[in-house]
């Protein structure tokens, strides 16, 4: 949001549910959690509504209270929940299937962060193509840059990746598609390519999510026990490191909304292999090497293909480069600045919307 304030001299106000059982995984505590978050969302939000009057309401993570006095903003990432509805808890499921249409029918505009989501937002929640507007997603290129070895030493040390390795960097879950991966190098360990490197998964188990239990389970089947580094999850600051240690990126994913890890890697120099399923083909365009995301067997030629050819590599690290340059979070601030004025001048069309001074507040999502 600072970059809304920065950008644009939007006047944000950020709430969010007061936080309730945190730090316990246990299922009792993630119950009274989510229905902790989800009643605040309901009820809490319009209090604080009421509180603040704000010009506009943008909740940017799929829901949002069904009554407010002021027009709303709702940004929806993806659908997968309606792709891929196994992988997801019983309670998140029917949570997302009953309240998202609603919000998005009830939203004055709807923000997705690709064209793939555009359409499938279109399709699957039957809105009318002028209410639902594409804003990609950022990266911070203070953040994720080239980096020296000074500045990636200390994480080598401390997660001890002391070998070449590739790299993938999202949760556990069933859509990250993570168990091709492993067959894609249990085939490149076959070839005689693999040369004791290493896969490290920089991500934790989501809960709620499916896919954990398969990841592990294909590590035992394909005896890569040696050969897959398990960091679980991974503070902010040291992922521009990591990023930048990696060989190689590699995101084979059945289903993203957006995909942050292969700008993000490309802005760090590092390749990227990626699924050419949904937004990723948007996201890393000529820039990197796109695979069929079941065939584990094109995914380990790509792979041995980025890690094998230097003129290749240093034409992917270049384009890659370019590419995340395009991609800015002032630029994602001007054009969600830029649906805020139009949603205002169609809420009060006899008055002209201020330029620079909207109020906008931002409710954090319930299940965060």
């Amino acid at each position: 949001m600072s970059a809304l304030e920065r950008v644009q001299a939007v006047r944000v106000s950020e709430v969010a549910a007061p936080r309730f059982l945190d730090g316990s995984a246990r299922p009792y505590a993630r119950m009274l959690r989510g229905a902790h978050q989800v009643t605040w969302t309901q009820l809490g939000l319009r209090g604080e509504l009421r509180r603040l009057k704000p010009d506009l309401l943008h909740a940017p993570a799929f829901v949002s209270t069904l009554v407010a006095d002021c027009p709303l903003v709702v940004t929806i990432y993806d659908l997968a929940y309606l792709h891929y509805p196994n992988h997801y808890s019983t309670p998140w499921l029917w949570y997302t299937k009953v309240l998202v249409p609603l919000v998005a029918r009830r939203a004055a505009a709807v923000i997705a962060i690709s064209e793939h989501t555009k359409r499938d937002i279109q399709q699957r929640l039957n809105l009318p193509p002028h209410k639902v507007h594409t804003i990609y997603l950022g990266v911070d290129h203070g953040r994720f840059r080239p980096l020296a070895a000074s500045e990636t030493a200390p994480v080598a040390a401390r997660y001890g990746l002391d070998v070449p390795f590739i790299l993938h960097v999202g949760t556990l879950a069933a859509r990250k598609n993570i168990p091709t991966l492993l067959k894609a190098v249990s085939l490149l360990k076959k070839s005689g390519f693999w040369h004791g490197r290493r896969v490290v998964l920089a991500g934790g188990v989501s809960p709620g999510l499916a896919g954990h239990v398969e990841v592990k389970a294909t590590v035992e089947k394909l005896r890569l026990e040696e050969d897959v580094v398990f960091l679980g999850h991974v503070p902010d600051e040291d992922i521009p490191a990591l990023y930048h240690l990696a060989d190689l990126l590699v995101m084979p994913s059945l289903y993203e909304g957006f995909g942050l890890p292969p700008l993000e890697a490309m802005a760090c120099e590092t390749p990227v292999v990626a699924s050419g399923a949904t937004s990723l083909p948007e996201v890393v365009g000529d820039a990197g090497l796109l695979v069929a995301p079941r065939d584990a067997r094109a995914l380990a030629e790509a792979i041995a293909t980025v890690l094998s050819d230097s003129e290749l590599r240093n034409r992917m690290v270049e384009r890659g480069l370019a590419r995340a340059s395009a991609f800015t979070w002032e630029r994602t601030a001007e054009e969600t600045a830029s649906v805020y004025r139009r949603v205002l001048q169609t809420a009060a069309p006899q008055t002209s919307a201020p330029e620079h001074n909207e109020e906008a507040k931002c409710s954090r999502p319930p299940f965060a």
